[in-house]
């Protein structure tokens, strides 16, 4: 799509919305042991908040640049190290562009009708089919038809490998991010903060990185929760049904230093969790620095006609954060409060 390239990210980057699962098993205890009670996850969620994984052996000249989890699929923006193009055409890019995209669907999420005329490829011993650039019969919803190679990376769950410029457009390039991929492979995605009063109608349905600027070089860099009944990736998507407000609420965890962009003119002081914060309930929005490179912000948009604070109170009174915030490896998972 046009805004994988181009668009400023609206509640984030675009991406429309989907479902990713895993679970596993573990030894049952010996029949003389009584298992403690388990607390169910305080908040609801949509989405499986782990990373999937590449395998990033040598030589790996492929940059992380951002990544999405949502209800359907998993998606990577990379760009090679070599890169000094952009997407054509393109407005808005930014000087640091991903020039390649590896999207990740759920099993069924994917038809994979349309790119089966494509040249034959192996991808770890599954069919998968390439089309060059100009020739891809499937372009994305923008109508432009990148270099394409589709795969089947298990049973009835397909993947995608979008490039976007002569760099990343040939086949074995596209071949070694998709023979990186390693889905079963997750990482948690880590958060400084807990919380337990996010409304159930608000489930968590997007996660969104970025390791680097990208649309322009003071770009935020980290990490946005996103909880909703859907998932909002371009600016022109309807996300709710206007005659029932439904409501959204966004955790922006950022590598900011500063407190604020002076944009909030109602701001009183506030504690958050504990700690020193910010606050303008005219606008549904609060802040706190929690440690140098740790700027955590809160926007909400209640659910519901009344547009009371009530809500956002309850989200902030229930916010509990990391012991250490400013060491990102005690973070914990949070898998810990969403489920």
């Amino acid at each position: 799509m046009r805004w994988l390239r181009c668009a400023a990210l609206a509640a984030t980057l675009g991406v429309t919305a989907a479902l990713v699962g895993c679970g596993g098993t573990s030894p049952s205890p010996p029949a003389s042991t009584s298992s403690a009670p388990v607390t169910p996850p305080a908040v609801a969620g949509l989405i499986d908040p782990r990373w999937m994984s590449f395998a990033k052996t040598q030589p790996w000249n492929w940059v992380d640049l951002e990544r999405h989890i949502t209800p359907d699929f998993q998606l990577f923006g990379f760009r090679p190290t070599d890169e000094t193009g952009t997407p054509s055409p393109c407005q808005g890019c930014g000087v640091n562009p991903p020039t390649a995209y590896v999207k990740v669907y759920a099993p069924g999420r994917f038809d994979p009708a349309t790119v089966r005329s494509g040249q034959p490829v192996d991808v770890d011993g599954r069919a998968g089919f390439f089309r060059p650039f100009g020739e891809n019969t499937a372009p994305e919803p923008d109508g432009f038809r990148d270099a394409t190679l589709t795969w089947e990376y298990a049973d009835d769950a397909w993947a995608t490998a979008r490039g976007l410029t002569p760099v990343t457009a040939g086949r074995d390039r596209l071949l070694e991010l998709a023979r990186a991929l390693r889905p079963d492979e997750r990482t948690a995605v880590r958060a400084p903060l807990r919380l337990g009063a996010v409304p159930p109608q608000l489930p968590l349905v997007h996660v969104h990185t970025t390791y680097q600027p990208i649309y322009s070089p003071d770009s935020d860099v980290g990490t946005v929760l996103g909880f909703g009944p859907c998932v909002t990736l371009t600016k022109e998507q309807k996300c709710r049904d206007e005659a029932a407000p439904t409501g959204s609420l966004s955790v922006r965890i950022l590598d900011r230093d500063e407190f604020t962009d002076g944009s909030h003119r109602a701001e009183v002081d506030r504690a958050i969790g504990g700690r020193a914060g910010r606050y303008d309930g005219s606008l549904f929005w609060a802040a706190i620095l929690l440690a140098p490179g740790v700027y955590v912000q809160f926007d909400m948009d209640p659910p519901g006609e009344s547009r009371s604070t009530e809500t956002f109170e309850r989200v902030l009174n229930s916010v509990a954060w990391a012991p250490d915030p400013g060491t990102q490896a005690d973070w914990p998972p949070i898998t810990d409060w969403v489920g």
